[in-house]
């Protein structure tokens, strides 16, 4: 069997293919779509240049944009069209996986819309999964082929016959209005303390609107961080091994933060699963995307880290983190290079993606019959379908970083 895992860099966003030989074809699995139109492009023509035409399993792993919006610009502008990667077939998907949607969601009104900018990536984080879900019922060759998966609800694990697959988390799913719901419920202060502290820095007893306001900024700034934590802490993380290869495994980790890593180091079934040859790294390298006790128990010997120009990503202690084991292998797509949110990586001269030229995805070839591996680097051409492969040194050589 030839099996390859390709990560894409798709700018900030995840974005991963699978691809093995399965029932005398070609099975297909893909994992986030990034999010920007650019991205989805890439991932039509990396499937167009794999002669791809159906997706086995499409999994989302949890609503945030840069995972889920890449996905619904694929099945709304690449897919189903006579000259894209599935040509022209409506019915291109068999399974998916993805954020629970809550049927009675409806986006609040710009009046009601709460005045942060980060609350107000979380709302549209739940419409574009609403939007994706509307569309992957249009797309999906069977309906009942739909699934939430939990370690509570588990879906079907058994689609495959030349790949296993282990579902890790979440232990369970909550709706998508949830997370939002969840978010806005929360104040960082108890508002008796937070007026006193501002009266008494003020000088007066009686409160001005720039007070109100300045309250609704502290407690927007709180609530903005629990949406985040409780959307990347739904994040769908799951392991997949070749059935005739036992020497490789792949874990695919979304955004997963630390309480969900601990919730699987808590559960033996799931713990004894964890160790995988390479992992994607959780958050794209971020602090709280993994601890130490989770990545010992994970314990990769190559680790993927999927990243683009924001945030200031990844962080210096993730890096150091994977690094510390002496013989790890460390991939980014990119360099952060953003002037606003510098990465810890900007100034390394050793750095092997020094310019946009040299963002590059990664793939994982093997075979499992002649035993067989090579790991490439490779470019998209988005408008030939084609990709360009590039050989030499991959492997980020750097072994310490500042925070």
């Amino acid at each position: 069997m030839l099996l390859t895992v390709a990560f894409l860099d798709v700018f900030h966003g995840d974005c991963a293919v699978t691809t093995f030989s399965e029932g005398g074809g070609k099975a297909c699995i893909v994992v986030d779509g990034g999010e920007e139109p650019d991205a989805a492009r890439r991932l039509a023509a990396y499937l167009k240049h794999e002669g791809v035409e159906v997706i086995d399993l499409l999994v989302a792993t949890h609503i945030d944009s840069d995972h889920v919006n890449g996905l619904v610009h694929f099945l709304k502008s690449e897919s189903a069209k006579a000259n894209s990667w599935n040509k022209g077939k409506e019915g291109c998907i068999r399974y998916y996986w993805g954020p629970k949607p809550d049927p009675n969601w409806t986006a609040p009104s710009r009046r009601k819309a709460p005045q942060s900018q980060t609350m107000n990536f979380v709302i549209q984080s739940v419409a574009q999964n609403q939007e994706l879900n509307k569309l992957v019922e249009k797309h999906i060759l069977d309906a009942a082929n739909i699934y939430y998966p939990s370690l509570q609800d588990m879906p079907p694990l058994n689609i495959f016959n030349k790949v296993r697959l282990e579902l890790m988390a979440p232990d369970t799913q909550i709706l998508d209005s949830a997370i939002q719901a969840k978010a806005l419920s929360v104040s960082n202060l108890p508002y008796k303390q937070t007026l006193g502290k501002i009266a008494s820095t003020a000088g007066r007893k009686r409160l001005k609107l720039k007070d109100l306001r300045q309250i609704l900024a502290m407690n927007a700034e709180e609530m903005a961080k629990v949406a985040n934590r409780n959307a990347n802490n739904q994040s769908i993380v799951f392991r997949l091994t070749p059935t005739e290869s036992r020497g490789w495994s792949f874990l695919f980790s979304g955004d997963a933060e630390e309480e969900s890593w601990e919730m699987m180091r808590q559960m033996p079934q799931v713990r004894e699963s964890l160790p995988a040859r390479v992992l994607k790294v959780p958050h794209h390298g971020s602090i709280n995307g993994i601890n130490e006790a989770a990545f010992r128990a994970i314990n990769p010997e190559y680790a993927v880290i999927s990243v683009g120009q924001k945030h200031g990503l990844p962080d210096g202690q993730t890096l150091s983190l994977i690094k510390r084991g002496g013989k790890r292998r460390l991939f980014c797509t990119e360099r952060n290079n953003s002037q606003d949110h510098p990465g810890p990586c900007r100034q390394k001269r050793r750095c092997l993606r020094k310019t946009p030229s040299d963002f590059r995805s990664i793939r994982f070839t093997i075979d499992t019959d002649s035993g067989q591996e090579r790991i490439d680097m490779f470019l998209v051409d988005t408008k030939r379908g084609e990709i360009e492969i590039t050989g030499g040194e991959i492997w980020c050589p750097e072994n310490i970083w500042k925070a």
